[in-house]
């Protein structure tokens, strides 16, 4: 049975792209160990699902443990795992810890596949965090570091794994790297997943939502703007936004010093588990994104979810969702530019084929944009390079 080293930055559970990637290849046959960092409370090693979680840091100061390949931490732990495991393949997760595992898979010549679900050196430059401090916003947006740790990385890489043909076009473009060498593995939904969801709007709409991540590039603040102008026309419809990020209290305040401000809902944060309930709920999504470097490389896993539910889309210009929507037929692809033109949309939101658009999501779910199809092609793609 061959092993599978996945290598993962975070703390796991949870994360869903791991938890797919990591039971599928099990469901193939593989054994699967992963490396994650620890958190207080978690068991230095335990079996979670089928997967062999090692954790790195295990009862260290988690300051000590940033996962980088420069930290001796997590370059011993990888070794430590790669001698004990003697693995077929290792999987990193994103740039930071693949060129640690890189240098590793030729020393002990073990072929290496980063899985790529972001276009991270764009990510990190549309954060807060990188802009507050002196420090970090010499090395992210001056000195430009990302980049090159991703450069450093890519070069190692016996293959890489993306999220959107847009990504894999970048990878060839900017670094050079073999197409023939790269796989799309979309962030697709389980079929079985929205099982008993209430699937489709209701008609006429009522419910608008966003379910996700606050962040900048997320671009809510003018969502939410949006919402208040369409809601003074139209008396009828509520706003759900679903989970928290840098910048909540920004959307908040927004909503809070509006005249619709009770026709607007904030969850919080919210469970995994939670979400086919919220989704149920909601008769149009909106995905909002900036069309930025960042944006226009990654797809969100929410724009499948929402296919798969049934739930017309309302998506920026950002290429990939833009792409996808044109494609399928899912939903409307809109200027979300400015809170008048997106308004002018939730407006006139009956004026679109809402039902048939529903109908074009379930469909594309079923035919192409679910799990086991990508779960498919990330499995070839795994077992040609082993």
């Amino acid at each position: 049975m061959p092993v599978v080293l996945y290598v993962w930055k975070g703390n796991y559970p949870w994360d869903v792209r791991a938890e797919k990637v990591c039971k599928s290849l099990i469901k193939a046959g593989h054994e699967v160990y992963m490396l994650a960092r620890w958190a207080e409370g978690q068991a230095e090693r335990e079996s979670i699902d089928g997967i062999n979680v090692i954790r790195v840091g295990y009862k260290t100061a988690r300051k000590l443990t940033q996962p980088l390949s420069i930290n001796p931490i997590w370059a011993g732990a990888i070794k430590k795992a790669i001698l004990e495991l003697k693995p077929a393949i290792i999987i990193p997760r994103e740039i930071m810890l693949a060129e640690a595992c890189g240098r590793l898979g030729r020393r002990y010549n073990i072929p290496v596949v980063m899985d790529m679900a972001e276009h991270y050196p764009a990510a990190m430059k549309g954060w807060k965090k990188y802009y507050k401090s002196l420090s970090l916003r010499i090395l992210v947006h001056h000195l430009n570091i990302p980049e090159i740790v991703e450069q450093r990385a890519v070069r190692l890489m016996s293959g890489i794994i993306t999220v959107s043909r847009e990504l894999s076009d970048r990878l060839g473009k900017v670094h050079h790297f073999n197409t023939g060498d790269i796989q799309i593995v979309n962030n697709t939904p389980e079929k079985q997943w929205f099982d008993g969801v209430d699937k489709g709007p209701k008609l006429p709409p009522l419910r608008f939502a966003y379910h996700g991540h606050f962040s900048q590039d997320r671009n809510l603040d003018t969502m939410i703007k949006a919402f208040i102008i369409a809601a003074e026309k139209c008396s009828g419809i509520r706003l759900t936004l679903a989970g928290d990020g840098e910048n909540f209290d920004e959307c908040f305040e927004i909503a809070e010093q509006s005249a619709v401000k009770d026709r607007i809902c904030f969850t919080g944060a919210y469970k995994h588990g939670d979400i086919r309930k919220l989704y149920g709920e909601t008769d149009i999504a909106i995905l909002p994104f900036k069309t930025n470097e960042f944006i226009n490389h990654i797809i969100a896993n929410k724009l499948f979810d929402y296919m798969a539910a049934g739930k017309p889309v309302i998506v920026s210009r950002a290429k990939p969702m833009a792409r996808i929507i044109e494609e399928t037929g899912a939903g409307i692809v809109a200027d979300c530019s400015s809170p008048e033109s997106l308004a002018d949309v939730i407006i006139n939101i009956n004026d679109y084929p809402l039902r048939e658009m529903s109908e074009n999501g379930i469909a594309a779910f079923r035919d192409k944009y679910n799990w086991d199809v990508d779960a498919d092609n990330l499995i070839k793609f795994v077992n040609r390079l082993i």
